[in-house]
């Protein structure tokens, strides 16, 4: 017995699957496709505007600091800014510079500081970074780089981070990098990053 092949029209195929529209049913316009990995979507710019908060308790709550460092930390105010490296720098741009640690001790200490951006893009600041020869962090916000330094005593981080044409600085003894990110990621919440 032999079999022989229904020939059927292409256009009735495709309307009995429904890849063309019924004469009686309007055509629908194409859904807009989602963009691809290349693409970014815009954001309005009211969600990349961030604030820097007006105090040093409310850039970073105290208990992510004792957290990450020393449950003995407190907050130290920083009458003079020049024991403190970059502090000076942070502050003529009208940045917040804060300082945490065990009052009259030399217990260790962790700083954190933030102002706009010095450089006019971002691509600037982390060509300086580079050309100063800090490490760069694993991915981290816009931009992440670090140095190390290790004395007898223990060992130093200082994290250099971008956020939305905002510098953020953080330093302290610590044994890794990590409570510097925390604490980074806790002063990019408290200026309205998402």
């Amino acid at each position: 017995m032999k079999f022989r092949a229904a020939v059927v029209p292409l256009a009735v195929v495709l309307a009995i699957s429904g890849c063309v529209p019924r004469a009686d049913e309007p055509a629908r316009s194409p859904s807009p496709a989602a963009p691809t990995p290349s693409e970014s979507v815009s954001e309005s710019p009211a969600a990349l505007e961030l604030r820097l908060p007006g105090s040093c308790d409310a850039l970073v709550p105290l208990a992510t600091i004792r957290a990450q460092f020393e449950v003995s930390f407190e907050p130290i105010a920083l009458h003079s800014l020049s024991g403190y490296e970059g502090a000076q720098d942070f502050a003529a741009r009208g940045g917040i510079t804060c300082l945490w640690g065990i009052p009259n001790s030399d217990g260790g200490t962790v700083t954190a500081f933030a102002a706009a951006r010095a450089t006019d893009t971002d691509e600037q600041q982390v060509d300086a970074w580079r050309s100063a020869g800090l490490s760069e962090c694993p991915p981290f916000l816009d931009a992440c780089f670090f140095e190390q330094v290790v004395f007898e005593e223990g060992e130093y981080w200082t994290a250099h981070v971008l956020v939305k044409g905002f510098e953020l600085w953080i330093q302290g003894s610590s044994r890794s990098l990590d409570p510097l990110l925390v604490v980074a990621r806790a002063v990019a919440t408290s200026m309205g990053y998402v």
